[in-house]
């Protein structure tokens, strides 16, 4: 059995809907659309129910941005271990003593930007640093973290010896 409801429009819709009346089935209309609506919700709202799914999901993912972000103080780890086996001596030193943290954007660092700029353009990752925001950003902080942990394990390996 049908049942009404009152609807309220805007006056000018309202004006519209007199206008156009005879060539609508507005009941119909209405239903089709709110029929439409509520379906999409209840779709989205079954998929976050599904607690197991979203849980393995999550849990798969959080894996993927922990590897990630291990293949990136790697891959740091090993090019700061090369950059220190060929700098100069005062730079070693400056780079042992360099707080990434404390630089806004260590790219653009005095005595290392350069350096960082020109290894990101040459793996062709400048662009996507530049463009890519947060995550990005994520990205350059494990690198250089990396970077720093193979500068100063090569650091700790001569200090003795010179």
């Amino acid at each position: 059995m049908a049942k009404k409801i009152t609807l309220s429009v805007p006056e000018s819709l309202y004006q519209k809907i007199s206008d156009w009346r005879s060539s609508f089935n507005l009941s119909q209309m209405f239903q089709d659309m709110v029929t439409e609506a509520i379906q999409k919700k209840e779709e989205l709202q079954k998929r976050i129910s599904e607690d197991t799914s979203l849980s393995e999901i999550i849990k798969r993912l959080k894996k993927e941005k922990q590897e990630a972000i291990s293949r990136m103080i790697d891959k740091g780890m090993n090019e700061g271990m090369k950059w220190a086996k060929m700098a100069h001596y005062d730079e070693l030193y400056y780079a042992i003593s360099w707080e990434p943290e404390n630089d806004q954007d260590p790219l653009q660092n005095k005595m290392l930007g350069s350096y960082f700029s020109e290894y990101f353009k040459t793996e062709n990752i400048s662009a996507f640093i530049e463009t890519s925001g947060k995550a990005a950003r994520h990205n350059l902080n494990s690198f250089i973290s990396g970077w720093k942990m193979g500068v100063s394990g090569f650091w700790n390996s001569v200090k003795d010896k010179i």
